[in-house]
């Protein structure tokens, strides 16, 4: 009897089951709102070309310190519910995007663009900017693309790109990084050939190769932590 009470119901037991949890629905229609502008109690304006983001003092100040100090402070954003930022219009995107679905995902044009670290140049500014204005999760989250992006990379030259940007990323997950990219850098430095090794050593060395030695050396001497750090991991071990 019961197999026919079910049998009679408008949906199957599995179907039910695998319905979205609340929490998925809820963010979903948020996310829907914001990218309708529907409702939207807040607006973010990027001083440099003057693009506005219609979003929710809900989702963004509940997430960001700052934000929501702005927004409660008793001053001239907290009467008109607009506050203009430094960031450029494609940071403050991402930002929101994250602060709405808690991720984000960079574009074509971001990830092949003609700067050739230029993910990770994007994950570093929104590291950066996540600690500016106090989102902890999303600092985090930059933190990871980035480890993401290094252990990405299987050539000598293109982890010794990478040194600038690792070396501006602020701790606690500084230390993390940059142990792996010299970890990578000794990792795909073996894997130079023999004849190429000796000519690092010799001066005989080929332009691509004396490029890679004088860019790993002028960072070592532009950047005092890293220095210290390729004293412990390379020689240390």
């Amino acid at each position: 009897m019961s197999a026919n009470l079910l049998g009679n119901l408008p949906f199957s037991y599995n179907q039910h089951k695998s319905a979205p949890a609340p929490h998925v629905v809820v963010s979903e229609g948020i996310k829907a709102c914001y990218d309708a502008g529907d409702f939207t109690d807040l607006t973010l304006v990027c001083k440099g070309n003057g693009r506005k983001f219609k979003c929710h003092k809900v989702i963004v100040c509940s997430q960001s310190k700052v934000f929501r100090t702005a927004c409660t402070n008793g001053m001239v954003e907290t009467a008109t519910s607009r506050i203009e930022l430094e960031e450029s219009s494609d940071l403050i995107n991402l930002m929101l995007e994250f602060l709405y679905s808690q991720s984000y995902a960079l574009s074509i044009c971001e990830e092949h663009g003609p700067d050739k670290i230029g993910p990770l140049n994007t994950h570093l500014q929104l590291h950066i900017l996540a600690d500016k204005y106090d989102i902890p999760t999303l600092r985090r989250f930059a933190a990871a693309q980035l480890t993401k992006y290094l252990e990405s990379r299987t050539r000598f030259d293109e982890l010794v790109d990478c040194i600038p940007a690792v070396y501006q990323i602020l701790q606690p997950e500084a230390s993390k990084t940059r142990r792996l990219l010299l970890q990578l850098l000794q990792l795909h430095g073996k894997k130079i050939p023999a004849s190429r090794k000796r000519s690092l050593i010799d001066g005989s060395e080929s332009i691509e190769t004396g490029h890679e030695k004088l860019k790993f050396m002028e960072s070592v001497l532009e950047i005092p932590e890293l220095l210290e750090d390729v004293l412990e991991v390379f020689v240390g071990g």
